[in-house]
């Protein structure tokens, strides 16, 4: 077995899988950047794109499955080998979960007509099981029973998936509604768990200030909220009306526990310091749609759709992208700063989620020219963190260190 400090057996595996970050990062928002730009042209009738069912469901389904799940598996598969004290995947474990990946993500989008939708479908669902395994071993090895919390979540997740697949329809089926909205709250709990372990330890180790003891009845209710919304929505109590004050009070619930556990986060602290006030936006955008979403279940205004962007831009973008331009730097070596430009996609990310929920919300005549400068404002922030972090992610830690 590879000791994380054997830097000789290190130095034979390329940078690009040395740890999971790396590849799954940097492939991840080159694919969005992608992603995206091709459903923005689609909008407009600039492309004939014929991707697997339909452009609406290949994009949902891609920007969710494809983007937002490999970033989790990449920062799990990073993250474990701090928790554990044990290798994380690496060299050709990682090439081969990485090329599943990558597959899913081609035959998805060329649709070719001599491999079946069966073996596409298989192949894309095995990757989220696939991953939980390798997250798995080390904490199982150490009995860190703890963080085996993200296992089931992973494997609900590729439930989720497999939803998404039922009944494809010219349009969206119900399934894929139910499958794509499920994974969105499900996201939304790893999100809360992580975000309240990372959050308020970054900030005072940024801040140099005492990180303040946690209000353990918020934390706990800050979670247990979001998990029964999560399995509120995989039971599909969320499409019944005579839920709907019961999902109002628990989404209300979510909103008031996770915004004081944001407002304890000492966020005025962190003006200076754009890894972390971005982090902290990112964060807040949890709070605000589910305060929004109570909203929406208890008097039926706004559109649940585009309100949800405010979880899948708003939080799940703007944390990624965080969360990306952070854990590359410290795990390559590189002190914890980043440049103008990178600011500005932060600035850009925060602004596309805006323009996107506002655009269902209340513009209906204006929803095609907001959606495009959202998508617009993604592409700039995503292409931005890719030029600047390719030599970063591609090459050896600045220190000579493994990882």
């Amino acid at each position: 077995m590879l000791n994380i400090t054997d830097n000789a057996q290190e130095q034979k595996i390329p940078a690009f899988f040395r740890l999971g970050f790396r590849s799954m990062f940097l492939s991840a928002a080159i694919f969005s950047v992608t992603a995206v730009l091709i459903w923005l042209l689609a909008l407009h009738g600039s492309v004939e794109f014929s991707p697997f069912n339909n452009i609406l469901w290949w994009h949902g389904h891609e920007m969710l499955f494809g983007f937002v799940s490999a970033i989790i598996v990449g920062f799990l598969l990073t993250a474990v080998q701090t928790w554990t004290g044990q290798p994380g995947l690496r060299g050709s474990a990682l090439l081969g979960l990485w090329s599943l990946w990558l597959s899913a993500r081609l035959l998805l989008a060329i649709n070719p007509a001599f491999i079946s939708p069966v073996m596409v479908m298989l192949i894309d669902l095995s990757f989220l099981p696939i991953a939980g395994y390798f997250l798995a071993k080390p904490i199982l090895r150490v009995k860190q029973y703890k963080n085996m919390v993200f296992i089931p979540v992973l494997l609900l997740l590729s439930l989720c998936n497999g939803l998404t697949y039922i009944e494809p329809t010219n349009g969206l089926s119900d399934f894929f509604r139910h499958g794509t909205y499920a994974a969105v709250m499900f996201i939304s709990l790893i999100m809360t768990i992580m975000g309240g372990r990372v959050i308020p330890f970054f900030t005072a180790s940024g801040t140099k200030t005492v990180k303040r003891e946690n209000i353990q009845w918020i934390e706990w209710l800050s979670v247990i909220s979001v998990g029964l919304l999560a399995f509120s929505f995989l039971f599909n109590l969320a499409s019944s009306k005579e839920y709907s004050v019961i999902l109002s009070v628990l989404f209300l619930i979510a909103a008031l526990t996770n915004f004081i556990r944001f407002s304890r986060w000492r966020f005025f602290s962190t003006i200076n310091i754009p890894l972390l006030w971005s982090l902290q936006l990112s964060y807040l955008f949890i709070p605000i749609t589910f305060l929004l979403l109570a909203l929406h279940y208890a008097f039926g205004v706004f559109s649940l759709s585009s309100v949800l962007h405010g979880l899948t831009i708003g939080a799940m973008g703007n944390m990624v992208l965080a969360m990306m331009a952070r854990v590359s730097l410290g795990h390559t070596g590189r002190p914890l700063k980043v440049n103008k430009f990178v600011v500005s996609a932060f600035v850009a990310l925060l602004i596309a989620a805006s323009l996107r929920v506002v655009a269902g919300m209340w513009i209906n005549d204006s929803y095609l020219l907001l959606t495009s400068m959202s998508a617009a404002f993604w592409v700039y922030s995503f292409t931005v963190f890719s030029v600047i972090y390719f030599p970063i992610l591609t090459q050896a830690r600045v220190d000579g260190r493994p990882g």
